[in-house]
C-alpha cells in the first residue's frame, strides 16, 4: 500500500493530499496489470489496497474502486483541481508555484520486489506530470520518520486482515509503519494527549469505533464497523497496487496435518493459525 500521509509537514501538500480528488489520479494512474505481470509474473491480482477476500467484512467493491487504469482520467483530475500548469520539464505546478515533486519514502532490504514496483509507480505518476523521488531507508528509521509524521509517502503492506475488527490499526492509522494518519492515530491512542486532533471522514472513523466498541448488540457494531470500511472505500487514504500474494511455507515430507489455504496475515501468520498443537510427524 502507498500512504499519503494526511499529517505531511508541508501545508500545499498537506491540502492536496486531504483531497480525495488528488488520491484517485494517483490511484487511476498506475498500471496494477503490467505491475502484476512484470513484477509478481500473474500470482496474486490486481487490486485496490482493502480487506482481502475471505475475512470479515471482505467488500468486493472497494477491492476494485479507482483500481482502473485510466492515465486520461487521471490527467483530467488533476487539471480541474487546479494543478494544470507545467514547469520547463513537463511537471505539474503546486498552487504556491513550486514543481509538484513527491518523495516516496520506503524501508530498504526487505519485501524486495518494492523497489521495482516504486520505479514503475514513479513512472506512471511523472506520466501525468507529477514529479517523484524515491527514498529508501533503513527500517528503524523508516519507523521513527512515520511516527513522527515526517513522510509524505510511505509504503508497506496492508496487513492485520485477519481479524480487522480486534486488530484495526490499519485502518485507524495507528500502526507505526504505514503512515497515512500517523499523528491522528497518535491522537486516538492517547485519548488526545499526543499526535494531532483529527477532522472530518478520519474523526468519524474513531467514533464510529468508540460506538462499535461500546454495543452489545452484534447487528449494530457489524453496521459500525461496515461505515468505517465505507468511508476508507470513499476516500482512499491508502492506494493499493497487487494484493493477495501467495506465501510459500516449507513442510518436511513427514510433518503431516499442514492444510492448504491458510490465511497468511501479521495477526495470524501461517503456520500459527493453523492448530499447530494437531500437526505430527509420520513414523
Amino acid at each position: 500500500m502507498i500512504c499519503l500521509n494526511q499529517n505531511v509537514k508541508d501545508p500545499t501538500l498537506r491540502k492536496l493530499f486531504e483531497d480525495r480528488r488528488f488520491r484517485q489520479a494517483l490511484s487511476i494512474a498506475i498500471n496494477r496489470d503490467e505491475i502484476w505481470k512484470l513484477v509478481y509474473l500473474g500470482m496474486g491480482k490486481p487490486r485496490q489496497c482493502s480487506l482481502i477476500s475471505g475475512v470479515a467484512f471482505y467488500d468486493p467493491e472497494w477491492e476494485k474502486i479507482y483500481a482502473e487504469y485510466d492515465p486520461k482520467k487521471a490527467n483530467e483530475i488533476l487539471d480541474r483541481i487546479g494543478l494544470n500548469r507545467r514547469d520547463r520539464e513537463g511537471f505539474r505546478l503546486r498552487p504556491d508555484g513550486k514543481t509538484l515533486a513527491l518523495t516516496i519514502t520506503f524501508p530498504s532490504g526487505i519485501f524486495g520486489a518494492w523497489s521495482d514496483v516504486l520505479e514503475m509507480v514513479k513512472r506512471y505518476w511523472e506520466s501525468v506530470g507529477v514529479k517523484v523521488a524515491l527514498q529508501p531507508v533503513e527500517r528503524s528509521l523508516y519507523v521513527t520518520r512515520c511516527n513522527a509524521g515526517d513522510l509524505e509517502i510511505g509504503v508497506w503492506n496492508f496487513d492485520r486482515n485477519a481479524a480487522v475488527m480486534s486488530d484495526p490499526g490499519r485502518l485507524l492509522g495507528k500502526v507505526t509503519d504505514g503512515p497515512w494518519a500517523p499523528l491522528y492515530g497518535q491522537w486516538y491512542s492517547t485519548g488526545g494527549k499526543g499526535g494531532e486532533e483529527p477532522k472530518g471522514d478520519i474523526r468519524k472513523i474513531y467514533e464510529l469505533l468508540d460506538k462499535a466498541k461500546a454495543t452489545a448488540d452484534e447487528k449494530v457494531r457489524d453496521r459500525y464497523f461496515k461505515e468505517i470500511i465505507n468511508l476508507h472505500k470513499r476516500n482512499i487514504w491508502m492506494i493499493g497496487i497487487v494484493g493477495e500474494l501467495p506465501q510459500p511455507v516449507v513442510v518436511k515430507n513427514n510433518f503431516r496435518n499442514v492444510p492448504d489455504g491458510i490465511i497468511w496475515d501479521d495477526t495470524l501468520r501461517s503456520p500459527k493459525n493453523a492448530r499447530p498443537e494437531q500437526f505430527f510427524f509420520k513414523q
